[in-house]
């Protein structure tokens, strides 16, 4: 073999070598120093709560969610259990111990998580909304579960079965006569 084409096959497996090098330390740092998780955001929360810090404790927090939070935080409730400290106090444990986090859940689009943790000897879930690329906690999640869990519990009455197919007969109607038409 000619030494020209020793060097060409050289260069022919370096340079797709030299790119699979640089993709993966460029994912590794997009990985390991720009992206961050929900279970960071949470650590990082937590870092701003036990230091007091409500503007970086604030910066969280999804757009929707500081809205609610300020907007319900009016009259007598407000500087006594309605406010940013309140909220920070309300993530720590009694001695200022950070909770502990179990366990993270993505939902299949990527745009929600939940990361489960361990407060006051109770399961807690945080709910995140991934906003602009960077996930915040999105309180308005956690009320919407929280609402929902209430009302299937005031539903404990049992349903009349009969009661149940007249509703399901008056559903149909509208199909059957013609005021409702798939497009």
């Amino acid at each position: 073999m000619e030494a020209g084409t020793v060097k060409k096959i050289a260069i022919a497996i370096l340079i797709p070598l030299l790119l699979i090098f640089l993709v993966a330390v460029g994912a590794a740092i997009w990985y390991f120093v720009i992206y961050e998780p929900p279970e960071r955001v949470m650590e990082k929360a937590l870092v701003a709560a036990r230091s007091r810090d409500e503007e970086r404790f604030k910066e969280y927090f999804s757009k929707a969610s500081v809205r609610a939070l300020e907007g319900s935080w009016t009259g007598e409730s407000y500087g006594r259990s309605g406010s940013w400290g309140a909220m920070m106090a309300g993530i720590m444990e009694p001695s200022g111990a950070p909770p502990t986090i179990v366990e993270t859940e993505l939902t299949e689009e990527g745009d929600r998580a939940k990361v489960k943790l361990r407060l006051r000897d109770q399961r807690r879930t945080v709910y995140f909304i991934n906003e602009d690329g960077d996930w915040r906690f999105d309180v308005l999640s956690g009320v919407n579960v929280g609402v929902s869990e209430e009302a299937r519990a005031a539903k404990k009455v049992e349903i009349d079965p009969e009661k149940a197919k007249k509703e399901e007969k008056f559903s149909e109607e509208p199909k059957k006569r013609g005021w409702w038409k798939k497009d």
